[in-house]
């Protein structure tokens, strides 16, 4: 997406606390036209490191915002799923820098929410979160019509999930046999289950079933069992 909008010549900036990789990588840099910035150099150990490192990357986000906010009705700052009062402090800074504040949203999370704090999570976002934001994108229809169901009238703008083939360095196979081929985290047990309980009921051995699945060793185990 980002590099999407690169193209229409929107100065696009991704932005994230900490590192997710386990690659050492510039804290700012560019990659194949898109700026990115991590807030935080390095994992923090400590509560008060934490604390710390809380205040600074958000003083460095709102420095951020400040700098990339221009003259124009066409600032847009993007979130994905948060804690309802996160969603309030970025409503707050998107109003206070003249932002548009927009939501990527890619699952309906109380669905899959386990314990009684995730649940709560997905309960006060998807109960208030839609009357805090200017517009949302979601990836089906499903996701749109969910959506419609709390705020009616906000402005959506549904886009597919989004893959680039050529960032991978990955052969490609021809498989001639008919299949199903399922990727996705282990995190999605239930749908996994569900998907080799549909293909069991085939009951065609002329057509297979391949998972591809990333996830912990010990979970993925307990799938075949």
């Amino acid at each position: 997406m980002a590099k999407a909008l690169v193209l229409e010549d929107y100065q696009v900036m991704l932005v994230n606390k900490l590192n997710p990789t386990n690659q050492s990588i510039k804290e700012s840099d560019n990659i194949a036209g898109v700026q990115y910035k991590f807030l935080c150099p390095k994992n923090n150990v400590t509560i008060l490191e934490k604390i710390i490192s809380e205040f600074n990357a958000n003083y460095k986000l709102i420095g951020l915002l400040k700098k990339l906010c221009k003259n124009n009705n066409n600032n847009y700052l993007m979130i994905s799923y948060s804690p309802l009062y996160l969603v309030f402090y970025y409503r707050l800074i998107a109003k206070l820098f003249h932002f548009r504040l927009l939501y990527s949203i890619m699952e309906y999370h109380p669905a899959i929410a386990k314990g009684i704090r995730q649940k709560l999570k997905s309960f006060l976002f998807w109960q208030f979160a839609f009357f805090f934001c200017d517009g949302v994108i979601p990836i089906s229809q499903f996701l749109e019509n969910m959506i419609k169901q709390k705020r009616c009238n906000v402005p959506t703008f549904k886009i597919p999930v989004l893959a680039d083939f050529n960032a991978s360095n990955a052969a490609a196979k021809r498989y001639e046999n008919k299949y199903f081929l399922y990727c996705g985290s282990i995190g999605y047990y239930e749908v996994i289950k569900l998907v080799i309980a549909a293909y069991l009921r085939l009951e065609k051995p002329d057509i297979h079933l391949y998972l591809v699945i990333s996830g912990k060793n010990e979970e993925i185990e307990k799938l075949g069992k």
